[in-house]
């Protein structure tokens, strides 16, 4: 996967980001990884939205 830590001053609080992106971007260092945020989701700590069967979150939100 290419580095996204460099590309989260691009990113839009309202853009959709695939849960991969999310993590990679939001955790630069790979302590979370899209299945840790399907957990955390599972435990009722995290919101996820489910658009075509692809699970997305907002960025502003994990930035808080």
């Amino acid at each position: 996967m290419a580095d996204l830590s460099n590309r989260r001053e691009n990113i839009g609080p309202n853009e959709p980001l695939r849960l991969s992106v999310a993590a990679a971007v939001a955790f630069p260092d790979g302590s979370m990884t899209a299945s840790g945020l399907r957990r955390e989701n599972a435990r009722g700590r995290l919101i996820i939205e489910r658009i075509a069967g692809k699970d997305y979150r907002h960025f502003f939100i994990l930035s808080e």
